[in-house]
């Protein structure tokens, strides 16, 4: 029994530790009272629930990424585009140049070339300047109170078309029947080297009388 009395002498410091503790434990105890030990440790708890939504927002971040994965390839269409933006800047120059060497008047007029020479590398904007010079004529000749008044008629023109688009659209059962015709079609040119015999063999006031019978086969 005297080694477990030894080891029970080893063991009285550790115990006295304990017992250096208790006093803090029970310092504790009187500077908070035990009801509100707990109303301590409630808003650690409720810090991790307000914690929850922000898990679920990270949860509904992810079809956000997915989306900026499908942007990829817009962003590099982009990427193509840049030349085009970087053409526009290299005739910005140009541009400011005309302006300081031209009239204000006449810088339309200068500016017009350069915006032919853009409108063949966009086939698009090549449309609007073609038309310049006719809006440009029709300015000199027709006085501004009248342009509108010009203008309508060609509007109510491309609202008459719609009809007409319409029945295009109602002639297509149409076209196809007359596909459906085509066999008719080869039976009556089949029928014709029967009508030239007969042409040959027979006078001409008695063709009728001869092709009634074909006609009626």
């Amino acid at each position: 029994m005297a080694p477990l009395r030894s080891l029970s002498s080893l063991m009285f410091p550790l115990r006295s530790l304990s017992s250096l503790m208790f006093p803090l434990r029970s310092l504790s105890s009187l500077t908070v009272p035990s009801r509100s030990r707990c109303s301590l440790m409630f808003p650690l708890r409720s810090l991790s629930s307000l914690m929850a939504p922000l898990r679920s927002l990270s949860s509904l971040m992810a079809p956000l990424r997915s989306l900026s994965s499908l942007m990829a390839p817009l962003r590099s269409l982009s990427s193509l585009m840049f030349p085009l933006r970087s053409l526009s800047s290299l005739m910005f120059p140009l541009r400011s140049l005309s302006s300081l060497m031209v009239p204000s008047r006449s810088r339309c007029s200068l500016m017009f070339p350069l915006w032919s020479l853009s409108s063949l590398m966009l086939p698009l904007r090549s449309l609007s300047s073609l038309m310049f010079p006719l809006r440009s004529l029709s300015s000199l000749m027709v006085p501004s109170r009248s342009r509108c008044s010009l203008m309508v008629p060609l509007r109510s023109l491309s609202s008459l078309m719609a009809p007409l688009r319409s029945l295009s659209s109602l002639m297509a059962p149409l076209r196809s029947l007359s596909s459906l015709m085509f066999p008719l079609r080869s039976l009556s040119s089949f029928m014709f080297p029967l009508q030239s015999l007969s042409s040959l063999m027979v006078p001409s006031r008695s063709r009728c009388s001869l092709m009634f019978p074909l006609r009626s086969l």
